[in-house]
């Protein structure tokens, strides 16, 4: 069976979090809202912080969340993302679920 190469509307994007770089794919008619938020999924996924983040160019472009990602965008493109506040979880559901990955990882 072959492999299908990968779409070219498929665009890969660099969004530098603090010390964290991660290359997202947007696909289609994805929003800048859209990319905010994946963004903020997986930096959360990594590191179990979940940021609430305003993205900007290199050149610090503020963007618009309704903006379409592939009109603005083009592949390899870097962004930043800008920390505006934590959104954390309070610290008694915090410490339990920490609890249950330290149990599980046993």
């Amino acid at each position: 069976m072959s492999q299908q190469p990968p779409s070219s509307n498929i665009l890969k994007l660099y969004v530098r979090i603090q010390d964290k770089l991660l290359l997202i794919p947007v696909e289609g008619n994805k929003s800048v809202r859209w990319l905010t938020e994946e963004a903020a999924r997986r930096y959360n996924s990594m590191t179990g912080l979940n940021p609430i983040l305003s993205l900007q160019t290199l050149e610090g472009a503020a963007l618009n969340g309704d903006d379409i990602v592939s009109m603005i965008f083009k592949d390899g493109d870097k962004l930043v993302g800008e920390m505006l506040k934590w959104d954390l979880q309070p610290l008694h559901e915090r410490y339990g679920n920490l609890c249950r990955q330290l149990e599980a990882g046993m």
